[in-house]
């Protein structure tokens, strides 16, 4: 080998660590989090590596598939805690270890909680049923170790629980966290816990296991409502199924021009969808703290009145 190659050789082991990979999924799954999968370009990735985007493809076939590299391995993380705290050495693992091991993975896999409810409907048929069945298993997990700790609890009570532990176990992927994870860990478990050691709903049936019967529903919309509600309420659906990027003003059962008597454009469609939470939001957060006379009940009223807005307009909230 002559000097010449000797130093083009040297500088291509340079340019090209064998972390490349791990760097492609880390940009790529910073990006698709803070500008969503239609705004994010290959060409944007290579440039946050620092390579081609050709040289992308020769790790992935295509964007499709990067999204579903990213989602599968932070996920395969958390499911591999969940497992693992099953199966300890001693057979024996308590449910708060295992909360323990599944929130450092978490903390591991930070953006698997947008990207699962924001992007996923992105992934291929098979991919997306794949990250499903893989969610089911770590809600299962869970669910198992919380029967274990107290059988006194329905199946369907448990199983409700263990749903809350995992929703505040990948909760920090959706804010921006000032503390450190040595302090992070044990507040999320904590949280966990406290989620899980709820005292049993009295409508619920521990023999059945069941949920509690539904009761009838309430209309919510009437025959009169404006054009323009039908329009906020066709439009967040279809955010909500397709993303922003994939859906058309034509899409929203309102001929394209008749759209633009209410909203300029598209993108006015989802900020007045975002404003309108946000304005439910502060109605109900004044509400509790107007007619609280405890923190206590602060925090109570503020708690029933999201879930007030997630039950009522769940839509709305999903695209917000």
């Amino acid at each position: 080998m002559t000097a010449s190659q000797t130093v083009r050789a040297s500088s291509a082991s340079r340019r090209r660590p064998r972390d490349r990979r791990a760097q492609i999924l880390h940009n790529a799954s910073e990006l698709f989090t803070k500008y969503g999968f239609h705004a994010v370009r290959m060409e944007d990735i290579a440039e946050a590596t620092d390579v081609t985007a050709r040289a992308i493809y020769r790790h992935f076939a295509n964007k499709q598939d990067l999204l579903s590299q990213v989602v599968l391995e932070d996920q395969d993380r958390l499911l591999m805690a969940a497992q693992s705290g099953e199966s300890s050495e001693s057979g024996v693992c308590s449910l708060e270890q295992l909360l323990t091991l599944m929130v450092e993975a978490s903390l591991e896999s930070l953006r698997l909680g947008p990207l699962w409810q924001r992007e996923a409907r992105h992934l291929t048929a098979d991919d997306f049923e794949r990250v499903r069945e893989g969610t089911r298993r770590i809600g299962g997990a869970v669910r198992r170790a919380i029967e274990k700790a107290d059988p006194s609890k329905s199946r369907f009570g448990a199983d409700v629980r263990a749903w809350m532990a995992v929703s505040i176990i990948t909760s920090p992927g959706h804010y921006d966290r000032s503390l450190s994870q040595r302090r992070l860990s044990p507040l999320l478990v904590s949280a966990a816990l406290a989620a899980i050691n709820t005292p049993e709903c009295a409508s619920a049936s521990p023999e059945s296991g069941d949920a509690p019967a539904a009761e009838a529903p309430v209309a919510n919309e009437r025959p009169g409502t404006s054009r323009r509600e039908q329009i906020i309420a066709a439009a967040a659906r279809a955010f909500r199924e397709r993303g922003f990027g994939g859906v058309s003003l034509d899409e929203f059962g309102i001929a394209g021009p008749a759209v633009y008597r209410y909203f300029d454009s598209k993108a006015d469609i989802l900020s007045a969808l975002i404003i309108r939470v946000q304005e439910w939001m502060a109605l109900e957060s004044s509400r509790a703290m107007h007619h609280s006379a405890s923190d206590e009940q602060v925090i109570e009223g503020l708690v029933r009145g999201y879930v007030r807005i997630a039950t009522e307009a769940t839509d709305l909230l999903a695209v917000s």
